[in-house]
C-alpha cells in the first residue's frame, strides 16, 4: 500500500458537550502542512484527527467494536437472510466482504500514515516545542496509536499465534514515505509493536493523568483543553494496558501479567469500579459502558446513527444485529443479576420481537453526561483478566479473575482446576465485552476449533481460513 505522504486534515463538526472542546478542529482554508504543524496547536490539531477519523464506520467507530469483528465473533444471529451473512460465514472471497475488509485495511492505513507524519514533523520542529511535555504528550501518543493499529491488523489479517509467529503476516510501515514496506512475520509486526509502545510508556511519563486522573472537569489545569479528558486519549494507563494485550498475543505471559498488574495497582484509583446503582438504579441514564472503569474509548458523536442502523429494535430482521435468545441466555449462564446482562438488552417486545435487542450504545437521557457517545476500547477489567490467565500462582489469578465476578453481581469461583481456567476465561471475555471487538480475537489467540454458531444451537469448526483474512488486493495487486 502506497502511505501518504502529507495527512489531509478532516473537516469536524462536532456539537457534543463542553469536553469536545479539545477535539474540534478549525481550519481557516485547507492549512498546508508547513501552516499545520507550524505551532503545538497544530500538532494537537493533527493528533486530534486521528482520533476523530477512529470514529469512522470503518474503524473503531462500528467495524473494530460493534459489527465486522463481532459477527466474527458469532455474536449475533446472522442467517442467510441476512445482510450481513457472507461475513458471518466467513465469505472472504465475496465481493461484499472483499470490499468490508478493503476499507478496513485502508483507512487503518491511512491512519498510520498520519500518525508517522506526525512523528516525522515532531522530529524536523523540535524547536517549537517550548514544554517538553507538549513533546512528550504528542510523540508518546503517535508511537501508541501507530502500534494499536498495526495490532488489530495483524490480529485480523496475520496468522494465528497457534501457527508459528515465522508465518507471514502485513506490513508495519514506521516512515512517512511512498516506498512499500516489506511483509513482516506475525514475530516481527508484534516486536515492532512492543517496541513503539515501550517507547510511547516511557514518552507518556509525563502523562497527567498518572496524578491528577482522568481530568474530566473544565475546572482542571485550567484553560489547557489539550491535556485533559485524557481517556479520550492513547494515554499513559491505557498504553500500559495495550502493551499487556500485545505481550498475551505474543506468549509472553511474564511480561503480560508485569504490565496489567502494574495498570491495576497504579491506575484503579482514577478508574473505580461501576456503582450498582449507576448501572442498575437509573432508568433513563444507565451507565450501561461503565464508564468509569474505562481506560481509552472514543467520544463519537455519530454513535446513535449507528445503533440506529444496526441494534434499534424497530430494524427487520435481516438488518438487526442480536443474538437467538438461547445464545444470550446460554452466554449469560441464565444469570440475569449478572450486571452486564439486563441493563444491557432491552426487550424487543414494543417491535414485535420475541428476542431481546443490544442497547449498550442507545443514547440516554442527559446528553450531558460524559459517559454518552463513548465507545470503550480498553478498560480495566480486561487487565485483570490478562492477569489471572497470566500469572504464575493460580490462586493469585483466581483472586483477580473474582474480583471482576464480584463486581458484576457474581460470586467468587473455588479453586479451578488447569482445564477449568481457559473456559471460565472465555466466559468473562463473552460477557464483558459485547460491542467490543475483543472475542474474535480471543478464540483466534487460543486457538479455539469450534466457536457457538451465532445463528442455531450449534457449534462451528473454525479453522486458519475462517481465522485469517486474506490481505486485500490492494495490497497485493502491487507487490507482484
Amino acid at each position: 500500500m502506497k502511505i501518504l505522504k502529507n495527512i489531509i486534515l478532516i473537516s469536524l463538526f462536532l456539537t457534543v458537550s463542553s469536553c469536545q472542546k479539545w477535539l474540534t478542529v478549525e481550519p481557516e482554508d485547507r492549512s498546508t502542512e508547513d501552516q499545520l504543524f507550524s505551532s503545538v496547536n497544530g500538532f494537537y490539531i493533527a493528533l486530534n484527527g486521528i482520533y476523530t477519523d477512529f470514529t469512522n464506520p470503518y474503524s473503531y467507530g462500528a467495524a473494530w467494536t460493534m459489527t465486522t469483528l463481532e459477527i466474527l465473533a458469532q455474536r449475533y444471529n446472522v442467517n442467510q437472510e441476512h445482510t450481513s451473512y457472507t461475513l458471518a460465514n466467513y465469505g472472504f472471497q465475496e465481493e461484499t466482504a472483499k470490499r468490508t475488509m478493503e476499507s478496513i485495511w485502508n483507512k487503518a492505513y491511512f491512519q498510520i500514515a498520519s500518525a508517522n507524519n506526525i512523528l516525522e514533523q515532531i522530529e524536523k520542529r523540535r524547536e517549537i516545542f517550548t514544554s517538553p511535555v507538549d513533546y512528550a504528550l504528542i510523540k508518546g501518543e503517535a508511537l501508541a496509536l501507530r502500534a494499536m493499529i498495526h495490532f488489530d491488523l495483524v490480529r485480523l489479517f496475520g496468522p494465528m499465534p497457534a501457527q508459528g509467529g515465522d508465518n507471514a503476516a502485513i506490513p508495519y510501515y514506521i516512515e512517512n514515505n511512498r516506498k512499500t514496506a516489506p511483509i513482516l512475520s506475525l514475530n516481527q509486526v508484534l516486536s515492532k509493536a512492543i517496541t513503539d509502545l515501550e517507547n510511547a510508556i516511557e514518552l507518556l511519563k509525563e502523562d497527567p493523568i498518572i496524578s491528577k486522573g482522568p481530568l474530566y472537569s473544565d475546572s482542571q489545569l485550567g484553560g489547557d483543553y489539550q491535556r485533559r479528558y485524557r481517556t479520550l486519549r492513547l494515554n499513559y494507563f491505557a498504553t500500559l494496558g495495550l502493551l499487556a494485550r500485545v505481550q498475551l498475543y505474543a506468549g509472553n505471559k511474564p511480561s503480560a501479567f508485569q504490565h496489567a498488574a502494574t495498570v491495576i495497582t497504579q491506575a484503579s484509583t482514577w478508574f473505580p469500579f461501576i456503582k450498582t446503582e449507576n448501572i442498575m438504579g437509573s432508568s433513563k441514564n444507565p451507565d450501561r459502558i461503565f464508564s468509569t472503569e474505562i481506560l481509552f474509548s472514543l467520544q463519537a458523536p455519530q454513535r446513535q446513527q449507528t445503533y440506529l442502523a444496526y441494534f434499534a429494535p424497530d430494524l427487520d430482521g435481516k438488518n438487526i444485529l442480536a443474538p437467538l435468545s438461547s445464545r444470550l441466555d446460554q452466554s449469560f449462564e441464565n444469570n440475569q443479576n449478572d450486571f452486564r446482562y439486563t441493563p444491557l438488552w432491552a426487550s424487543g417486545e414494543a417491535s414485535g420481537k420475541n428476542y431481546r435487542v443490544f442497547s449498550k450504545y442507545n443514547n440516554i437521557e442527559d446528553s450531558r453526561l460524559n459517559y454518552n457517545n463513548r465507545i470503550p476500547l480498553i478498560r480495566l477489567s480486561e487487565m485483570y483478566y490478562i492477569a489471572a490467565e497470566s500469572a504464575e500462582n493460580p490462586n493469585e489469578g483466581l483472586t483477580f479473575l473474582n474480583t471482576i465476578r464480584n463486581a458484576r453481581g457474581l460470586v467468587s469461583l473455588s479453586e479451578l482446576a488447569p482445564e477449568q481456567w481457559k473456559s471460565e476465561i472465555e466466559k468473562e471475555y463473552i460477557k464483558e465485552f459485547y460491542g467490543e471487538g475483543q472475542l474474535f480475537f480471543f478464540f483466534k489467540r487460543i486457538g479455539k476449533a469450534t466457536i457457538p454458531d451465532g445463528k442455531s444451537v450449534n457449534n462451528i469448526n473454525m479453522t486458519p481460513s475462517k481465522y485469517i483474512v486474506p490481505l486485500p488486493e490492494s495490497e497485493t495487486r502491487h507487490r507482484n
